[in-house]
């Protein structure tokens, strides 16, 4: 939720620079407040998570009767945030419970789903959520899903190839990190898929991490913008997300990150190969480390750990 969030919910002296501060902590290109006061906004939020962290703790215990009451409040609070930490060297596996994985799935999405957009639904402006950043999500999310676990078919059968493609697709793409399988032992291609989806992210407003739906959507505009003024110069357009006008400013810096994002890339798995490490495990590092996914593959998988680093990697 933001520190300078909890800041703003629990300290009312806090008025000067408040709405800045605000802005810099919530992520994504635009920002979507939920009231005019931003510290009314906050102590909103703080509500809503609350609600749906106790929401999850009820539903894992009432599906899984052998979950301690510690472990689902530990999962939740994991979950919400999208933090992926568990109390479980196996993470969710250790549980071997479909209801479990199920829950945890569901939570997953609504912890990288624009927070903004439940306050309209319990408003019941329903039209609040059409918009092409909550829309991208859900079809990279589904596409990601059905591709992943495509691949798994001849290895586990339909039924358990979408039980687990499903949830280390979702696991990634949320930026949680939880686990239900050694997916490490899974064929190239869905781990390709997984490493995509790392990047990819949730949407702006969430806890989830990544490069976020909103600035694919942003950089996809700004290309269909740049190869249609190559035919007609002349033309004046204006740049829309939804309702919202992106200006040039706004677009500038959506590029500028995808740069930023491949420049570090690059030399920070340029870095861990010359300090030793093979390239695939280097790439999945970075990769886990820049999106703040907290998996990896190879030498750092599911079944590993960080201890691998030297202390330059580190």
């Amino acid at each position: 939720m933001g520190i300078v969030v909890v800041f703003l919910a629990v300290l009312p002296v806090l008025g000067v620079g408040g709405k800045f501060l605000y802005q810099m902590e919530t992520t994504g290109p635009i920002k979507d407040e939920v009231s005019p006061r931003v510290r009314e906004t906050a102590s909103q939020l703080w509500k809503l998570y609350a609600c749906l962290t106790l929401f999850q703790v009820a539903l894992l215990i009432w599906t899984n009767a052998e979950m301690p009451f510690f472990d689902a409040l530990c999962t939740a609070f994991s979950t919400i945030s999208t933090g992926g930490f568990s109390v479980r060297n196996d993470s969710i596996a250790s549980y071997k419970s479909g209801a479990t994985e199920g829950i945890v799935i569901a939570f997953m999405i609504l912890g990288s789903i624009n927070f903004s957009l439940y306050f309209h639904i319990l408003r019941f402006k329903f039209f609040r959520i059409y918009v092409p950043d909550f829309f991208l999500f859900l079809a990279t999310a589904a596409i990601g899903c059905i591709a992943v676990s495509s691949f798994l078919i001849p290895q586990f059968g339909v039924g358990e190839a979408f039980r687990q493609g499903s949830f280390q697709a979702l696991s990634v793409q949320t930026t949680t990190g939880f686990f239900s399988a050694n997916y490490d032992k899974w064929p190239f291609a869905p781990q390709m898929l997984m490493l995509i989806l790392m990047f990819i992210g949730g949407m702006s407003g969430s806890t989830a991490g990544g490069i976020k739906t909103s600035r694919f959507y942003i950089a996809y505009k700004i290309l269909l913008h740049r190869l249609e003024l190559i035919f007609r110069p002349d033309s004046i357009r204006k740049l829309y997300i939804g309702k919202n006008e992106v200006d040039d400013k706004n677009a500038l810096t959506v590029l500028a990150f995808f740069c930023i994002v491949v420049f570090f890339t690059a030399i920070g798995t340029i870095s861990l190969i010359f300090d030793g490490m093979d390239p695939e495990t280097a790439l999945g590092l970075i990769a886990c480390f820049l999106n703040n996914v907290g998996i990896a593959f190879r030498a750092a998988g599911p079944t590993e750990s960080m201890a691998i680093l030297s202390t330059f990697s580190k």
